[in-house]
C-alpha cells in the first residue's frame, strides 16, 4: 500500500478506465485531485509487482459544521481490479484514507456508496447509516426514463449548443453566466442561514467545480437586476443508482 505520486498516474486513470464505476481522464483527474480549492485530495493505491490492482481516494470540501467552518473529507473513487477483489485491498486502503484525514484535521466523512462497497462500510469499517435522502430528477427526455428503466446507456451527444439569450421568468432575468464573482459569495451567505450545517457554495467552489471543469457544465444564474438572487447548473450525465447515505466512524478514523 502506497501514497499516490505522479509517477503512478497513468496506471490509476487506465485502473479506474478498466473497472471503476467513476472514469476519470488525465485533465479530470488534475481537476479533480491537484486543483481543488478545498486542497488536494488523499490517493492511496494498491501496488503488486509494480503494477497498479486498487485505489480509494478522498476529496476534500469546505464544511460548515454547527456554524465552524471545516474541511471535510470524503471518498469519490474507488477501484479494485477484478483477481484481486475478496482479499481485503478496498477496505485495507479506505482506512489509511480515513487515518490520514482524520489526521489532517476531518472531524468526519460522508459517503454515497454503492451495492458492492455499502457492505464494506457498514460491516467491516463500523460506518453508521444515515436515512436515506430524496432525490428529485426531472428527465427532459421521456425515452430516458425508458432506457433508465431497461438499464441501457443514455446518449452522448453531450449538451445542446449553448443559447445566449437570457428568459425572463417571474419578474427575474435567467441567463447563462461564464464566472461567478462576489455577488455569489454573497448569495451563499444568505442561503447558509436556512441550511444548518452544508456545504461551502461560493464562487471559488462553483468556478472550480463546475466552470472549470473538463466536463461539459452549464450555469444559469437568475437576476433582479444586476443581483444574483438564484443559481442552477446542468450537465450531460449518465445515470446510476443511488445507494445508501453514510457517516465515517466515531471512534476510528473520524475526530469529533
Amino acid at each position: 500500500m502506497v501514497r499516490y505520486s505522479a509517477a503512478e498516474r497513468a496506471a490509476l486513470v487506465a485502473l479506474l478506465a478498466r473497472v471503476g464505476t467513476t472514469q476519470l481522464s488525465d485533465e479530470e483527474f488534475s481537476w479533480w485531485f491537484d486543483r481543488n480549492p478545498a486542497g488536494e485530495g488523499i490517493v492511496s493505491l494498491a501496488v503488486d509487482d509494480g503494477e497498479v490492482v486498487g485505489v480509494a481516494a478522498m476529496s476534500f470540501f469546505r464544511t460548515a459544521l454547527d456554524g465552524i467552518e471545516t474541511r471535510l473529507a470524503i471518498p469519490v473513487n474507488v477501484a479494485t481490479d477484478p483477481r484481486y477483489r475478496g482479499q481485503g485491498v478496498f477496505s485495507t486502503l479506505e482506512r489509511e484514507n480515513e487515518a490520514a484525514a482524520a489526521a489532517s484535521g476531518s472531524p468526519l466523512t460522508v459517503t454515497f456508496p454503492n451495492g458492492a462497497s455499502y457492505p464494506i462500510f457498514m460491516s467491516r469499517l463500523g460506518w453508521i447509516d444515515l436515512p436515506r435522502l430524496r432525490l428529485w430528477a426531472r428527465p427532459l427526455r421521456a425515452g430516458a426514463v425508458v432506457r433508465y428503466a431497461l438499464g441501457r446507456p443514455g446518449q452522448r451527444g453531450g449538451l445542446r449548443t449553448p443559447d445566449s439569450a437570457s428568459r425572463t421568468l417571474r419578474g427575474l432575468e435567467v441567463r447563462l453566466v461564464d464566472r461567478f464573482g462576489s455577488e455569489m459569495d454573497e448569495l451563499g451567505r444568505r442561503a447558509a442561514t436556512g441550511y444548518g450545517s452544508h456545504f461551502v457554495r461560493d464562487a471559488e467552489y462553483f468556478n472550480w467545480r463546475y466552470l472549470d471543469s473538463p466536463r461539459d457544465y452549464r450555469c444559469f444564474g437568475a437576476f433582479r437586476g444586476e443581483e444574483l438572487v438564484s443559481r442552477s447548473r446542468r450537465a450531460h450525465v449518465q445515470a446510476r443508482r443511488l445507494g445508501r447515505v453514510s457517516r465515517g466512524p466515531r471512534r476510528r478514523a473520524c475526530r469529533l
